[in-house]
């Protein structure tokens, strides 16, 4: 913040303030299987965020300039082809049951396929 004082001499006074930004939460989930079911996906990442998130305090509801953004990356074997992951419906989730803003997710898989080389 920058005061300017005087009408014929001018001075400048600066004070620094300081701001209090957003905290960002970075997470990478492994999956070690392949995973068959949406349900079965969303409740084992939640799970293991839980374990991450089990320092914050759940029952106050802390303002939106305290809550943390979270950063999620997926790896591990691609999950079933059965279904797709919903990002906006998982990241929906991801925020009723932490107690973050809202979730970003990165899906960085490998495919579970294995080629006619590995067995000859």
């Amino acid at each position: 913040m920058v005061k300017i004082f005087g009408s014929t001499h001018f001075t400048k006074k600066v004070y620094m303030m300081r701001l209090q930004n957003r905290k960002h939460h970075w997470e990478t989930i492994y999956f070690p299987r392949q995973i068959r079911n949406k349900d079965e996906l969303y409740n084992f990442v939640i799970d293991k965020l839980k374990s991450c998130f089990r320092y914050y305090n759940y029952n106050s509801n802390p303002s939106y300039s305290v809550k943390p953004i979270l950063y999620l990356v997926l790896k591990g074997t691609r999950p079933s082809n059965s279904f797709k992951i919903n990002e906006k419906e998982f990241s929906s989730i991801i925020a009723e049951n932490l107690p973050i803003l809202y979730a970003k997710i990165y899906q960085k898989f490998t495919n579970s396929l294995r080629t006619l080389d590995l067995y000859l």
